[in-house]
């Protein structure tokens, strides 16, 4: 299969939900397309044992391969080779799913070759959407004027790369817990930037003049759109 391509998903084969493909023994190369250079696997079972993936990009995420998070289950990679191909997020493999148990996806790929993929991003060879949010767990300031607290944090995949790509419809929720003493504030919605940065722009903190404060800062993400970049 060579120079093909497509506009949104899968630049050969599209696996659509409740379908089920079995490839083997095959060649790709030269494919292209926004999700799943050469691959998109929306289906029910997608095995593939001894075959070349190479060359191939993606605008968007999965250079050779994009899985969704409904087919994980059934995507099973045996002796497949990854050669040269390049995405935004996972050069070669791009999983949708992200919240699994340590060593669920690195059992997905079998006797698996990663060679020269690239991502723009994040992800050389394998990448999955956010799995955690790491962030301060206090900030500290000293009491007086009326501070508008600012959080950073950091968004990792579940192979613990750093995620860089803005999505459609994720946020991050950071919370402010205050000790006693501080004026009462409430967490605010923060939109996902790359910078990995907000200010509770609505939260004025304030404290005794002169008094060194640490205020708690909880954080979580969540995912409200399509698995794709913004």
């Amino acid at each position: 299969f060579e120079l093909e391509h497509a506009v949104d998903a899968g630049g050969s084969v599209a696996v659509e939900q409740g379908g089920r493909v079995s490839i083997s023994r095959s060649r790709f190369w030269n494919c292209s397309s926004g999700l799943g250079g050469i691959i998109f696997s929306n289906g029910n079972q997608t095995p593939l044992t001894s075959t070349l993936l190479e060359e191939s990009r993606a605008t968007g995420f999965g250079g050779g391969i994009f899985v969704s998070e409904p087919s994980t289950a059934g995507t099973r990679l045996v002796g497949v080779r990854f050669v040269g191909n390049r995405a935004s997020a996972g050069g070669a493999i791009y999983f949708a799913a992200s919240q699994l148990a340590p060593g669920t996806l690195e059992a997905k790929c079998s006797d698996c070759q990663f060679d020269s993929n690239r991502a723009d991003s994040y992800g050389t060879d394998m990448a999955t959407g956010p799995a955690q949010v790491v962030s301060a767990s206090s900030l500290e300031f000293r009491g007086g004027n009326p501070v508008n607290p600012e959080v950073s944090f950091s968004l990792l995949d579940y192979f613990s790369s750093v995620v860089t790509d803005r999505y459609n419809g994720d946020a991050v929720t950071c919370t402010l817990g205050l000790p006693y003493g501080l004026g009462l504030v409430s967490g605010e919605m923060l939109a996902l930037t790359k910078q990995g940065r907000g200010k509770f722009d609505q939260a004025a903190v304030t404290g005794v003049i002169g008094n060194d404060y640490a205020v708690n800062v909880t954080c979580r993400w969540e995912r409200c759109g399509l698995d794709r970049p913004g």
